[in-house]
């Protein structure tokens, strides 16, 4: 059905009927020299005039500007319109000329709707007919480029419509009547003129420079007796209600607030006016705001349209509802098209209405990276879909809904933070898509789509997305089908981040709602506390005054969290500074990890400062104990709090999906590890000088003889003043704590005893079996260095069963470590044995003494 344009009513609408009703059919030769009768031509009529050839000719100051003249004229069906124009000059963007056939005001504005030919106007140098409606351009034919560079340009042209709309467009480049045909365009969304106009936009040297003679315009005008109908509405905001109709409506009875009936006694109407972008839009302003999901239900009666056809009765039900953080979600990206698996190469986001309520989307934005998007007017029907496709991939999805935006290539395939915003700039939804969240899939390399797992979370974050397993790659428009289940964990503190000294980031395993706010506090007065926008697992605390030297509490209540809950937490920290020799210690080492687990090196911060963990290193060394490779913990000043401890991956949930984990924050995770061989291999801790702070060079021979395994098992530093490069300061992790310990105290660790004695034991009782419970003697001593010290066990029946050290030169970590074997490397017996301890000091005075203990098998 045809559409209409509104007659800016200068008069009474019978009146203009008369005006216009003589100009369906007229011509202007100027042959009277001049444009203000028979026909009257109005506008810029100062800056025009006939010249000596009876041309009508620009005529304006030296300035560079734009020029009108507008007649009456209301030829809109099986029409021609013929003319001819001359610009003396080569045409431009900026130097160009525009007849409108068919136009519904008297000058170029927003709400002018009509059909024009363009002569130039971009660097193609070529002639378009061309459609403006809803304050848009849409060429319909368009010559080939290159038609008008010419010095200077002389043209005749001649524009048909048929009664089935149907349009030609005909160019005689010589200025003649040997018309060609340049092409043709089907089009019937205007109806209706009241004007022609010419149109001139120059520069200072070309004011004078525009002609136009011999318009002949023939036609029907078009008689309206169809009903206007309302086609569709929008609620912009909580007062307004915007209406669509087929055609334009009578500005007077649109405003009338008596044809409007709101089926409410708490609100009512304090406005009704028709759009200045379109005839055909109302705007309906109400006195106060509706509240969210609030329903209402509109009467309107007794609006015609221009040629007093009047719309039937209408009544619209809707419930307004203002979408809120995670109404409308981003549900799918496809980044990456290509190679095609099954769908288009088309790259696009989904967008998911999570509620039972339809939303109208208007001056809404989407900022990728640093590019705002303002997206179209568009709606979502309750849980339903809408796909964000590039401007030029408008001949795919045809049967979803689809919103274009003027963009092409527009996702990142390695990723980028997305952030969807509401008219006032709000957060709707936002997420940082990564390469990471198709789980190191080979569907990575492209073809297939990212989706949510699940849309109803009140937030989200990388655990709740994977690649789409559906065999086209995506599933745009339709239900999600994600490669792996959601899987709800406990939601924890993973690390902070020093900022500077008022300010420091915290960063949590998962994502976390906006009450984070709320719950953190601290023993040093916080100034602000900013929830991420993008990264919803990140929070930044500023401070009201320096962190300092001194020890500041941060403590983070029980609150929810995106997927479970986030139980309460305390960390205490306080101005980083560099690692020393002395302050940080290897302390557990897992080189054999189980098929399903991986590498890890604990390290322990044994000093009573926070260290500024980018100023550790972990490295690879020769056997000549030379750096061979090394590799960063990280860039970022990372806060290792003191005695902490900070077990060190490529992935942290791998180890923990073998042993128990139960502080994430004692986990970090890095690029890239050294290389751990199952066999042997020398670790160290380095500063980013290359200083060595310790070394181990571990050995598979340094675990527990009675282990036919090793696999999944670590070396466990009994405790860190023990030489870390001697192979009795390590034991294999005991059975009970599942063979490793990352990120928590040793199963083997033991404690330094003082003891007034010179020679004693940690325990007189030792069961070997690695279950980490009494698996090892400590024989300690408090000798002078450099003692040469020598332990013996012996049997009940005398004979020798095994020799600890003999001729040990002390030195200052005072213990010895029996593993409960023999001279055969075997487990003891079960028994009762002696321990024979002889010395000798540095200044020659001798010494012995005997102890007992019990072997448990």
């Amino acid at each position: 059905m045809p559409k209409f344009i509104k007659i800016i009513l200068v008069v009474s609408f019978s009146i203009i009927c008369q005006i216009v009703f003589s100009q369906t059919n007229w011509t202007d030769q100027f042959n009277d020299s001049n444009f203000t009768t028979t026909p009257k031509w109005e506008g810029d009529s100062a800056d025009f005039m006939v010249n000596a050839q009876k041309q009508l000719q620009l005529n304006a100051p030296a300035t560079s500007s734009t020029r009108t003249l507008y007649t009456p004229s209301t030829a809109a069906l099986a029409a021609t319109w013929e003319f001819w124009v001359k610009l003396d000059f080569n045409p431009s963007s900026s130097n160009y000329a525009e007849v409108y056939l068919m136009s519904s005001t008297p000058t170029k504005s927003q709400n002018q709707e009509g059909y024009f030919v363009q002569i130039g106007g971009s660097t193609t140098d070529n002639i378009k007919l061309i459609k403006k409606e809803n304050n848009q351009n849409t060429t319909l034919i368009t010559s080939t480029n290159g038609l008008l560079n010419k010095a200077d340009v002389e043209l005749r042209i001649k524009v048909e419509r048929d009664a089935q709309h149907n349009w030609n467009l005909f160019v005689d480049t010589l200025g003649t009547s040997n018309f060609n045909l340049i092409g043709t365009a089907t089009d019937s969304s205007i109806a209706l003129s009241a004007y022609l106009l010419a149109h001139c936009n120059y520069t200072s040297t070309r004011s004078t420079k525009f002609y136009f003679d011999d318009f002949v315009v023939t036609g029907k005008i078009y008689v309206d007796s169809i009903k206007p109908v309302l086609q569709n509405f929008a609620v912009p905001d909580s007062q307004t209600i915007r209406l669509f109709f087929s055609e334009a409506i009578d500005t007077l009875a649109a405003a009338d607030l008596n044809n409007y009936f709101f089926q409410s006694t708490s609100n009512a109407l304090a406005s009704a006016a028709v759009s200045s972008l379109s005839p055909k839009i109302i705007n309906l302003t109400f006195q106060q705001a509706f509240y969210n999901e609030q329903s209402v239900v509109l009467l309107i009666k007794n609006l015609p349209d221009l040629a007093n056809n009047y719309i039937k009765d209408t009544t619209i039900r809707f419930t307004f509802f203002k979408p809120k953080y995670r109404s409308i979600v981003i549900n799918e990206i496809m980044a990456d098209p290509a190679p095609v698996v099954g769908l288009p190469d088309v790259e696009y986001i989904e967008l998911y209405n999570n509620t039972l309520f339809s939303a109208t989307i208007e001056n809404w934005k989407l900022v990728a990276d640093e590019d705002t998007i303002l997206l179209p007017t568009f709606t979502i029907q309750p849980y339903n879909f809408a796909l964000i496709l590039g401007k030029n991939d408008s001949a795919f999805y045809d049967t979803i809904n689809r919103v274009f935006i003027n963009k092409t290539n527009w996702l990142k395939n390695d990723g980028e933070p997305l952030v969807l915003l509401d008219e006032h700039n709000v957060v709707i939804d936002a997420i940082e898509y990564a390469e990471d969240f198709y789980n190191k899939s080979p569907k990575a390399d492209g073809g297939w789509s990212l989706e949510q797992i699940q849309a109803y979370l009140p937030c989200t974050d990388f655990s709740n997305w994977s690649p789409s397993k559906h065999a086209l790659g995506g599933t745009p428009g339709s239900k999600n089908s994600p490669e792996f289940n959601f899987k709800a964990e406990q939601t924890a503190l993973f690390y902070a981040t020093f900022i500077n000294q008022r300010s420091i980031k915290l960063t949590f395993t998962n994502g976390l709602n906006n009450t984070v706010k709320n719950a953190i506090t601290s023993s040093l007065s916080i100034e602000e506390i900013i929830h991420s926008v993008n990264q919803n697992n990140e929070v930044t605390v500023n401070f009201k005054a320096d962190i300092g030297t001194q020890n500041v509490s941060i403590y983070i209540a029980d609150m929810p969290s995106c997927q479970s809950r986030f139980l309460a937490d305390t960390l205490v920290i306080s101005s980083p500074q560099a690692a020393k020799m002395g302050d940080v210690v290897l302390n557990e080492i897992l080189f054999e990890p189980k098929d399903s687990g991986t590498d890890f090196i604990e390290i322990w911060n044994i000093s009573d400062k926070t260290i500024n963990l980018s100023t550790l290193r972990i490295a690879t060394l020769s056997q000549e104990n030379l750096i061979q490779n090394q590799y960063h913990i990280t860039d970022e000043i990372i806060l290792f709090p003191a005695k902490s401890f900070l077990a060190i991956s490529t992935d942290y949930r791998k180890i923990c999906t073998v042993n128990d984990c139960p502080n994430p924050k004692s986990f970090f995770n890095i690029k890239q590890m050294p290389s751990m061989p199952n066999t042997e291999g020398n670790i160290a801790l380095v500063t980013p000088d290359l200083q060595i702070i310790e070394h181990v060079p571990y050995q598979s021979s340094w675990h527990h003889p009675v282990l036919n395994v090793t696999q999944g098992v670590s070396l466990e530093r009994i405790h860190p003043s023990l030489p870390a490069e001697k192979p009795n300061s390590w034991h294999s992790a005991g059975s009970s704590a599942n063979y490793a310990t990352p990120g928590k105290i040793n199963s083997q660790f033991s404690s330094m005893a003082n003891n007034e004695k010179i020679i004693w034991l940690n325990n007189n009782f030792i069961s070997p079996n690695n279950d980490g419970q009494n698996d090892l003697l400590i024989v300690y001593y408090d000798l002078p260095i450099g003692t040469a010290l020598t332990l013996k066990v012996f049997g009940t029946d005398g004979n020798l069963i095994h020799t600890i050290a003999e001729n040990y030169l002390t030195d200052q970590s005072r213990q010895i470590i029996w593993h409960g074997q023999n001279n055969m490397g075997q487990i003891a017996s079960s028994g009762i044995y002696l321990i024979l301890a002889e010395w000798q000091t540095p200044d020659g005075t001798q010494g012995g003494t005997k102890l007992n203990v019990s072997v448990s098998r």
